[in-house]
């Protein structure tokens, strides 16, 4: 598909899945993806409220290498960063979403169950996190999860479980979709979110300092 042509697709695409969307059927796949999407946002709540397993990770004796503490620095931030890189990428890119969203809402292929598999993924990288963060607070830690071992094994375990959590709410075909269609949305979101990060604490360290 050439460039005009893609552009041509983005234009008619909300009319045409628009209109597709309340075709027979498609007043239950909405709320069908309502339920689903509200399903995984409560679920994110509960794990970041009632099921987080507190951690200080500059506690840890973990500083033998430069990268150890830039990873910590990341770990910490990621958050922040994650919500205001997302709230960036709709603004930026807002018409490509909507198309790509509404194109989905009227696939009936769309929902499938596949995105419960996703969602184990998640689940079983979120328990054995907490699992080993338990282990590790009360020293009782494997040899192979020690040191910058843990620190790799946590942080590859966020990543998972972060990465199974957004295919769970969206299917990886649409985020390659938005991705290719709209880069520098992608691009400027994540640049903003770590950008407004740095900023915000280099201006807690500045006025620690007056």
């Amino acid at each position: 598909m050439t460039r005009q042509a893609e552009h041509e697709h983005l234009a008619i695409a909300p009319q045409l899945s628009s209109a597709r969307l309340f075709e027979t059927g498609g007043e239950v796949r909405l709320a069908s993806w309502l339920g689903r999407w509200g399903c995984l946002i409560l679920l994110l709540v509960v794990e970041r409220t009632a099921l987080h397993v507190p951690y200080n990770l500059h506690v840890t004796p973990w500083h033998t290498f430069w990268w150890t503490s830039l990873l910590v620095v990341c770990l910490r931030a990621l958050p922040r960063v994650l919500v205001e890189s997302a709230a960036a990428t709709i603004l930026l890119g807002w018409t490509t979403l909507r198309a790509e969203l509404l194109r989905l809402l009227a696939d009936s292929k769309s929902n499938g169950a596949g995105w419960l598999y996703w969602l184990l993924l998640h689940a079983t990288a979120v328990l054995t996190r907490d699992e080993l963060t338990l282990l590790s607070l009360s020293g009782r830690l494997p040899l192979w999860a020690s040191g910058e071992g843990w620190l790799w094994c946590r942080s590859t375990l966020t990543l998972v479980a972060l990465l199974s959590w957004g295919a769970a709410m969206f299917p990886p075909v649409f985020w390659r979709r938005c991705i290719a269609s709209s880069p520098g949305a992608f691009v400027g979101g994540l640049a903003f979110g770590a950008s407004a990060r740095i900023i915000s604490v280099a201006a807690q360290q500045l006025l620690s300092w007056v």
